[in-house]
C-alpha cells in the first residue's frame, strides 16, 4: 500500500542573554628581581600575562532575540508487504540563532538561524521469520547559515559561533540485528558521510579567508560498530559492544589540516546478574583504555584526550 505523508511546523522562538565573565590568574608570578639581568624581561611576560588574562573578563549588555520559521514536510511510503516497507521523505530543518560568547577575547557574537533541506531514503526489512531486521538510510542535507562553532588562533579558547554560507553533507547508513537463538542476539551498522562547506569566508581584522572545499568537524568518513547481547534464562547478562571511526577534523577554522582525531577503536563491556527486582553489573567503558586526542591546539603544543578507561559496578532495584 502507498501513503502520503505530510505536515508542518510553525517556530518562534524568544531569546533573551547577559553575560558577565571574568577571569583571574590561577597560578604565582615569578618575581623578577629573581632574575638578575633578566628582570626587566620577566617584568614586560609579567604585563603581557596580565594584560592577557584581563582582555578576557568583560560584562556585555543584556540582548533580545526573536526567531521563527515555516518547517513543511512531506514524503511517500509504501509497504510492500508486511516485512518490507520503503519511504521518501523530504522536510526543512531550522534551529533559531543566538548569541555566542567567545572566551579568549571577552566578547559576543550575534549568529542568524541555520535552515536545511533534508532528503532521506529509507528501507526496513525483516527475515528469518523477523529474527533478522535491517534498516537502511541514503540521505542528503543542503545547508543554508550553517551554524559553525570556529577556533581564530589565538588560543583553544577563541572560539565562538558563526554562520557559514552554505555546505552540504550526504552518505548512508546501514544497521542490522539478528536474534541468533533467545538468549543470544548480535547487532551491526555501517555509516558513511561526506561533509563540505561550499561557501564559507571568515572575516578578521585585515584578512578574510576562504573556508570553501574545507570539512565539518567531527565528521568521520567512516563509521562502524557491533556487538553482542547475551540474556540468559537464569539472569546472568553480558554485552559486549565495539566502535569504530575513521579519521576526522577536531575543529573549523584555518589550521584545520592541522587538528585532526585519528582513527580508533573503543570496546565497552557488561556482565552481572539481572534478577526480577534488582540486578547488578560489572562495567567497562573503554576496556583496553585506548587514548587519541579529540583536539589538538595548532602549535601542538597541548591537547585534549578521550575519556580513559572506566569501571564499576552499578547496582539497582525496583520496589
Amino acid at each position: 500500500s502507498l501513503k502520503l505523508l505530510g505536515g508542518f511546523r510553525l517556530d518562534r522562538e524568544t531569546t533573551r542573554s547577559r553575560v558577565v565573565q571574568q577571569s583571574l590568574f590561577a597560578g604565582t608570578y615569578p618575581n623578577p628581581a629573581s632574575f638578575g639581568p633578566f628582570a626587566p624581561v620577566i617584568a614586560q611576560i609579567n604585563v603581557a600575562v596580565g594584560s592577557f588574562v584581563n582582555q578576557a573578563s568583560a560584562a556585555l549588555p543584556a540582548g533580545k532575540q526573536s526567531f521563527s520559521a515555516f518547517l513543511p514536510k512531506a514524503g511517500l511510503l509504501m509497504d510492500w508487504h508486511d516485512d518490507l516497507a520503503t519511504s521518501f521523505v523530504v522536510q526543512r530543518g531550522y534551529r533559531s540563532g543566538g548569541l555566542s560568547t567567545n572566551i579568549a577575547r571577552a566578547q559576543g557574537f550575534a549568529y542568524d538561524p541555520e535552515y536545511t533541506w533534508n532528503y532521506q531514503l529509507s528501507l526496513r526489512a525483516l527475515a528469518l521469520d523477523g529474527r533478522l531486521r535491517i534498516d537502511a538510510n541514503a540521505f542528503y542535507t543542503d545547508w543554508e547559515d550553517q551554524q559553525v562553532s570556529v577556533n581564530f588562533g589565538l588560543n583553544a579558547f577563541d572560539i565562538h559561533t558563526v554562520n557559514a554560507g552554505r555546505s552540504h553533507l550526504y552518505g548512508f547508513e546501514v544497521e542490522a540485528s539478528h536474534q541468533l537463538t533467545r538468549e543470544w542476539s548480535l547487532y551491526g551498522a555501517l555509516g558513511h558521510t561526506i561533509t563540505k562547506f561550499d561557501s564559507f569566508s571568515l572575516s578578521q581584522p585585515g584578512v578574510t579567508t576562504s573556508l570553501a572545499g574545507t570539512e565539518f568537524a567531527y565528521a568521520p568518513h567512516w563509521t562502524v560498530s557491533g556487538g553482542m547481547d547475551v540474556r540468559m534464562d537464569n539472569g546472568v547478562r553480558m554485552a559486549l559492544n565495539a566502535r569504530y571511526a575513521s579519521r576526522a577534523f577536531a575543529s573549523v577554522g584555518p589550521g584545520q589540516i592541522l587538528n585532526r582525531v585519528a582513527p580508533h577503536v573503543i570496546i565497552n563491556a557488561r556482565l552481572g546478574y539481572q534478577a526480577a527486582r534488582w540486578g547488578i553489573f560489572a562495567t567497562a567503558n573503554n576496556l583496553f583504555d585506548k587514548v587519541y586526542a579529540i583536539y589538538k591546539s595548532p602549535a601542538e603544543t597541548r591537547a585534549i584526550l578521550n575519556d580513559p578507561r572506566s569501571m564499576g559496578i552499578e547496582f539497582s532495584m525496583r520496589l
